[in-house]
C-alpha cells in the first residue's frame, strides 16, 4: 500500500472530530513536516499529525493500530538515526506540547518540550534539572534514554529525576505513572527508552537553592555576553543566562573550556565559583 492510500485511510480512521493538524504525502508542507535534525535521514511517513493534547495522541495511536501501519513519535527530532520518523506510517509530532511550569521544585514539561524550554522555566524559578548540552534537543528522547549533561556528576541523569509522567499506551489509554500510580511503568520510563508508550508530560524533580539566575539587563549578563561574543563563533547560542553552581570545585571553567574572569561574577556571589550557561 502506497503512502497516498495509507494517508487517506489514516484520515478516515481519525475522523472529522480529530482537531490536530495533519499533513499527508503530496500536500503542501509535507517535506518540512517530515524533516528532522539529521539531514541525512530521508524517511517518508504517510502522515504527520501535530498533536496538541493527550487525547489527540491517543486518537492517533488508535488510528495507526486500526490501519495497521508503523507509528513513530517526534519530540525534538534530534535523534541521530532519525527514529522519530517512519516510512509508510504515522508520525506523531509533539512539538506544540512544549509548555513547562515549575511548582514546588517539580517541573511539569510537555512531551514536545526542548531543553531550552525546560532550562528557561527552571532558571527563572531558581531550580536545576539535569539535562543535556544542546538547547534544541527534545526532552523526551533525552530523558527516556538516560540524559547526561553539564551537571550529571552532581545531580544524576535526567531519567534519574523523572518523578512522574503522563503516558498514552499502545491501546490508547491515558495513564499516570508515578510512585503511587503505576510504579512499574515509571521504573521502565527512567532509562528504558521510548517503547512503553507516548509520554505527553514529564514531571521532573529539580534541585533548588543552588542556582542564581542572572537575567538579561543585569551586569553579569551584559559582561558575559560580550565575553562570549569574542570566543564563540555563534554567540547567540549563549543567549539564555548564567547559572552559578556553588557546589562545583573547578573554578571558573565553563563548557567548552572557557574561563570566566572574576569581574564577570556578581558582587554577591563568591569569587571563583564555577559558572554554567543555560542555553535557550
Amino acid at each position: 500500500m502506497n503512502n497516498d492510500r495509507i494517508g487517506a485511510r489514516l484520515r478516515s480512521a481519525l475522523g472529522h472530530a480529530f482537531g490536530a493538524e495533519t499533513v499527508i504525502a503530496g500536500e503542501a508542507g509535507y517535506d518540512d513536516a517530515r524533516r528532522v535534525w539529521n539531514g541525512a535521514v530521508d524517511r517518508h511517513p504517510a502522515m504527520v499529525a501535530f498533536c496538541r493534547t493527550s487525547s489527540e495522541v491517543a486518537a492517533a495511536v488508535l488510528a495507526a493500530r486500526e490501519v495497521g501501519v508503523p507509528l513513530s513519535v517526534r519530540g525534538g527530532g534530534h535523534q541521530v538515526a532519525g527514529l522519530s520518523v517512519c516510512d509508510n506510517g504515522l508520525t506523531i509530532d509533539l512539538s506544540t506540547m512544549c509548555a513547562v511550569s515549575v511548582d514546588g521544585g517539580i517541573s511539569h514539561a510537555g512531551g514536545g518540550s526542548l531543553l531550552r524550554h525546560v532550562d528557561t522555566a527552571n532558571a527563572q524559578a531558581g531550580v536545576v534539572v539535569p539535562a543535556g548540552v544542546v538547547s534544541h534537543t527534545g526532552l523526551g528522547g533525552l530523558a527516556l534514554g538516560g540524559g547526561f549533561g553539564w551537571t550529571f556528576r552532581n545531580f544524576g541523569l535526567t531519567c534519574d529525576n523523572i518523578v512522574g509522567a503522563e503516558v498514552v499506551t499502545a491501546d490508547g489509554r491515558i495513564v499516570q505513572a508515578g510512585e503511587q500510580d503505576d510504579a512499574d511503568l515509571l521504573w521502565a520510563l527512567r532509562g528504558g527508552g521510548g517503547n512503553f508508550g507516548v509520554v505527553t508530560r514529564f514531571d521532573l524533580g529539580g534541585v533548588s537553592g543552588l542556582a542564581k539566575f542572572c537575567a538579561p539587563g543585569k551586569p553579569a549578563w551584559d559582561a558575559a555576553r560580550g565575553y562570549f561574543a569574542e570566543q564563540c563563533e555563534n554567540s547567540s547560542q549563549w543567549s539564555g543566562g548564567i547559572v552559578v553552581y556553588p557546589t562545583f570545585d573547578s573554578p571558573k571553567i565553563l563548557p567548552g573550556g572557557f574561563k570566566l574572569p572574576d569581574d564577570l561574577v556578581d558582587n554577591d556571589v563568591a569569587r571563583g565559583q564555577k559558572l554554567i550557561l543555560v542555553q535557550y
